[in-house]
């Protein structure tokens, strides 16, 4: 005869003790249960009369304790003892609960914990469910000693491990939703654990919400402040800045399938068109009349998974197994509806025309359910790249819920993705479609905000400056601070042209209030913009360095490299109105060393680096820093700074006598401006022209642009001076006097920056140039230029202008009647010029100097240059050398 086991009695610790056994609970009296807590948290250990006493009167026990224990355990025994066995033996040194034929919770628990596998998510889930589904309460519930109060906790925290475990798996598997509910309910629960805010952080990225995730940080730095007196550990700073910087590591990691061309422009999958002839469609029909319902649903996934039908992709969407979306295809293929399957390759329709026959065999719901399996397919099989997430994105606003929250978090993710890989205008069709839906105003602005970004990169900066004040108007609305701050920052001073001036300050000194004084990434990176933005020649708002340190100080607290990059290009920009070269060439050299591997941030880097060599009047190394700027700004994707080597090279070329190419260069980048939307286009273009009419012949024939610059912005010093030097040209020099004055009364009420230097160069060729002036103004203008004597006047942020300080320095001295000093100052701007292999201003230098000369001095320079002035067609310096000859 075979004996069958008797199943177990299960004996419930992981709250009030319960024993259950043949399926029913029995309930026993309080000193019972802990008295059976005492020994099954441990069954198999002995446990002396004396510590069970202890433990169950938690160390005061009555006198009547030992007897009362001998008749708890006697009702313990009925309860557990099968078959004459005896489930609580007394033994010679105390009690012992035999294991045989007993189960415990805690034995369960640990037996799920060892075989959890996070890497594994698919089936941790159900593990991680069970395991915290066996907690009814507080563990040992029914035990209060010391003892019992530790293992408790153990028991807690292993319950508190777990309830984060499953947020991992829920992330991992892409249940943003379920995820960020749980995540919410933990965080309430436990805010302090920072774990989990962390897990709601990314959940609440993932899902779209940027905004709202860089909320949930901000809220427990506040909370640690002030409960703990410390800031966020060191991954959840991190969290925080990949979030503000939306970085694409953050986007789930799934399995890679192969595809053609992935780097192609991300597109919406094409529709198959519709109003096929009837023929086709009877034929289609007449050959899946009698096909297995998976054939039909992968035929039909075909039809829209456009150019990603994959049979992995289709099994991943159906829940097929790859045997059994293989069959489906050579099943097709047996119709006549698809190609032979290749392994490896996609599956292919036989003819084009059957993509629209088989989708006019859907219904719009039924569509609309097979659009959101195709997504579920693509997400689930691919790598999030752009193209992929475009992909999502497209099926999911095609699917039955095109306003949901994992709809428009798909929306997000790729239109971030698309913008971050340089494929805007995919990101703006994206964000467009998701806001032709009835959508809630936070997930509008979060599109909006993509959009613009879209915009911006495109060029279309009108639109984006429309969309951008309609962002700002509905983030008040909602009154959502982050929101509105995430807003105004779409809008950098990077996307800005120097010439604009706006209320963009304002936006962000109100961003910084609305955000609190709280220090996180978000206030820090606003901050780091205003002081970028103050540093804008011509801002109302003056940066010190004060500020800067600050600023450094505090996107070190937070962890924020992009605001520390932001702290070094203001200290940049605020250096080029300070003649310490040194200081500034450190700073672009700190810059570029935090920058490599970012090719936006190489960009601003090699910029500044070009700006500060053009200055030292180190020629030779510009070739190799514009080559460099090209091949960042072509990884970036992003026009100013191709705008910027257009302009280097325009620059470069101008300087060496190369004017033809200079002209074409200068015409291509005013082109690359015009087309990117950059408003400082033209008047960069008007700077190239205005020093090549000074080198080759005169300004006269651009005083009409010059005075209609001055129309439309009539602060610009330089403009002023300029129409002062054109009339100078023209033989109107006693108009041009209201015009210098007019620039220099600019020039004194204006903090000293690079516009102020080019502005003093273009008066002094002005008074040179015949323009009449006060007595006292060649003395002013020298004092504001002597701080930068042996340094090249620049302009813009690769625009070499003027030639050497020491040449303005010796004008001025020329005009005031120091002829000796302008002697001096001239020939060490002839010979600087040379040094730095630039034989414009070396000839320019030369034939100024035979103007203040003796007339033999000026023979010997017009023997040795005129020549070469001739071969550069640097018509007024020929002029001046052929008149001493």
């Amino acid at each position: 005869m075979v004996t069958i086991p008797a199943a177990p009695v299960k004996i419930l610790l992981l709250g009030p003790a319960v024993v259950v056994r043949d399926g029913r609970e029995i309930r026993l009296g309080d000193r019972q249960r802990a008295v059976l807590t005492a020994l099954a948290a441990n069954p198999g250990d002995v446990i002396t009369t004396e510590r069970l006493i202890d433990r169950v009167w938690a160390g005061d026990p009555p006198a009547s304790a030992a007897s009362a224990v001998r008749v708890h355990l006697s009702k313990i025994r009925r309860v557990l003892s099968r078959g004459g066995n005896n489930a609580v033996p007394r033994l010679p040194t105390g009690y012992r609960l035999e294991p045989d034929g007993i189960a415990t919770d805690l034995a369960e628990l640990k037996a799920l914990t060892s075989r959890i596998d996070l890497s594994d998510p698919t089936t941790a889930e159900p593990l991680l469910s069970r395991a915290l589904d066996l907690f009814r309460g507080e563990p040992l519930a029914d035990l209060h000693d010391d003892e019992s109060r530790a293992m408790a906790r153990g028991l807690l925290e292993i319950r508190e491990r777990l309830a984060e475990d499953r947020l991992d798996v829920l992330l991992a598997m892409g249940e943003e939703s379920s995820a960020i509910e749980l995540a919410a309910e933990l965080v309430r629960a436990d805010p302090l654990r920072e774990r989990r805010t962390r897990q709601l952080m990314l959940g609440l990225y993932r899902a779209g919400r940027q905004a709202d995730a860089l909320a949930a940080g901000g809220r427990l730095r506040e909370l640690l402040r002030e409960e703990l007196g410390v800031g966020p550990a060191p991954d959840t700073a991190e969290l925080e800045v990949l979030i503000l910087r939306q970085d694409q590591s953050l986007l789930r990691p799934r399995q890679d399938t192969p595809l053609p061309d992935r780097h192609r422009t991300p597109h919406r999958p094409r529709t198959p068109r519709q109003l096929m002839n009837a023929p086709i469609r009877d034929l289609i029909t007449a050959r899946l009349a009698d096909a297995p319902e998976a054939s039909r649903t992968v035929a039909m996934l075909i039809t829209l998974l456009d150019d990603l039908p994959q049979p992995r992709l289709i099994a991943a969407a159906t829940g097929l197994t790859s045997d059994e979306v293989l069959a489906a295809g050579h099943d097709l293929a047996r119709r006549g509806i698809i190609t032979a399957p290749v392994p490896g390759a996609p599956f292919t329709l036989t003819r084009t025309e059957f993509a629209t026959a088989l989708a006019e065999m859907l219904s719009d719901d039924e569509r609309a359910l097979l659009h959101e399996r195709a997504a579920d397919g693509v997400e689930r099989a691919l790598s999030p790249d752009a193209y992929a997430l475009t992909a999502v994105a497209w099926h999911r606003l095609a699917g039955p819920d095109p306003r949901g929250e994992r709809t428009l978090g798909a929306v997000a993710q790729a239109a971030a993705s698309c913008v971050v890989n340089g494929f805007p205008e995919s990101a703006q069709a994206l964000c467009e479609a998701a806001m032709d839906q009835q959508i809630p105003d936070p997930a509008r602005l979060d599109i909006t905000r993509l959009l613009i970004e879209a915009l911006f990169a495109q060029g279309g900066t009108e639109r984006a400056e429309l969309e951008w004040a309609k962002g700002l108007e509905l983030a008040r609305a909602i009154d959502d601070p982050e929101r509105f701050a995430l807003t105004a920052l779409t809008r950098t001073w990077i996307a800005r042209s120097v010439m604009l001036q706006s209320n963009f300050v304002d936006v962000l000194e109100e961003a910084l209030e609305r955000l609190g004084p709280g220090p996180t990434a978000l206030r820090v990176r606003v901050q780091a913009a205003v002081l970028l933005e103050a540093s804008v020649p011509g801002a109302r708002r003056v940066t010190a360095r004060e500020d800067i340190r600050a600023l450094r100080l505090a996107a070190d607290r937070v962890g924020d490299p992009e605001s520390l990059r932001f702290a070094l290009l203001t200290e940049h920009a605020l250096l080029r109105s300070s003649p310490d070269l040194t200081a500034r060439t450190a700073i672009a050299d700190e810059l570029l060393g935090m920058s490599q591997g970012l090719p936006t941030w190489e960009c601003h880097g090699l910029t500044e680096s070009l700006n500060d060599t053009f200055t030292l009047g180190r020629f030779e190394a510009v070739p190799d820093l514009i080559h460099r700027l090209e091949v960042a700004a072509k990884a970036a994707n992003v026009e100013r700074p191709r705008w910027m080597a257009h302009l280097a090279k325009a620059t470069l070329h101008r300087d060496m006598g190369r004017f033809p190419e200079a002209d074409r260069l200068a015409e291509a980048g005013l082109l690359i401006g015009a087309t990117g939307g950059l408003p400082d286009a033209m008047a960069a273009h008007a700077s190239h022209q205005l020093v090549s009419l000074l080198l080759r012949d005169s300004l006269t024939p651009l005083l009409p642009a010059l005075e209609r610059f001055w129309a439309a912005a009539p602060d610009n010093a330089s403009t002023a001076a300029a129409i002062a030097l054109a009339l100078a040209h023209s033989g109107r020099g006693a108009e041009g006097k209201q015009w210098l004055e007019r620039s220099v009364t600019t020039m004194l009420n204006t903090p000293p920056n690079e516009f102020t230097v080019f502005a003093v160069a273009v008066a002094a060729e002005a008074l040179w140039a015949g323009a009449e002036g006060s007595a006292d103004l060649p003395p002013t203008l020298a004092e504001c230029m002597e701080p930068y004597a042996g340094q090249f006047v620049t302009l813009g942020l690769v625009s070499s202008s003027l030639g050497p300080v020491d040449r303005i320095l010796g004008l001025l001295a020329a005009v005031a009647g120091d002829w000796e000093r302008a002697r001096a100052k001239l020939t060490s701007a002839q010979h600087g010029s040379a040094e730095a292999g630039t034989p414009v201003w070396e000839i320019r230098s030369a034939a100024d100097r035979v103007r203040v000369s003796p007339r033999s001095t000026g023979r010997e320079l017009a023997a040795r240059y005129l020549r070469r002035a001739r071969e550069l067609g640097l018509g007024p310096s020929v002029r001046i050398f052929e008149a001493v000859q």
